[in-house]
């Protein structure tokens, strides 16, 4: 018996569920191709006088948006084992904070910081459990391995930039 049929706050999560599922095979691709894309325009943005504010904010809030669908994504062999279905929401969703930090510190938004401290520090604690995860089979430590490897280099970055906000290191 489902008791959630009728409510429509999880009809809306069973389609994000949905699209996740369809964009989980393709995930990897699409991440690569904004997160190059990002780095081009960034590139672009301090080392030409192109106006590519606009391009670089959409493919920044895609990224953030992919991440955050993504925690709705999970895999068969994650469903046996809570604490990696844990630990998949709290990385995909600490990333999409911590990109969307990243895009209000580039453009001197408010709340940078509120939004750099949130996703550094789930991306933080996302690290100290995949850490510590038996790691039971291939799949489980593939998945692991991206998860620590995604949330070391964002959370780094995340780090550097609360660090310079707050002036401690200059650029």
């Amino acid at each position: 018996m489902n008791i959630h049929k009728d409510n429509p706050m999880f009809q809306d999560y069973d389609l994000i569920r949905k699209i996740a599922q369809k964009l989980n095979p393709k995930f990897q691709i699409i991440e690569f191709v904004l997160v190059l894309l990002i780095i081009i325009i960034t590139a672009l943005k301090f080392l030409s006088s192109l106006y590519v504010n606009p391009i670089l904010v959409m493919s920044i809030g895609l990224l953030s948006t992919l991440y955050f669908i993504m925690g709705f994504a999970i895999d068969d062999y994650l469903k046996e084992n809570g604490m990696l279905v844990y630990l998949g929401k709290l990385s995909s969703w600490g990333l999409s904070f911590l990109v969307l930090g990243f895009l209000f510190t580039l453009n001197h938004f408010p709340n940078s910081t509120m939004m750099l401290n949130m996703g550094t520090l789930a991306s933080i604690l996302s690290l100290i459990f995949a850490l510590f995860i038996k790691k039971e089979d291939e799949k489980i430590s593939k998945f692991l391995q991206s998860i620590f490897i995604r949330n070391l280099l964002y959370g780094s970055i995340g780090v550097v930039l609360i660090l310079q906000q707050h002036q401690i290191i200059s650029f």
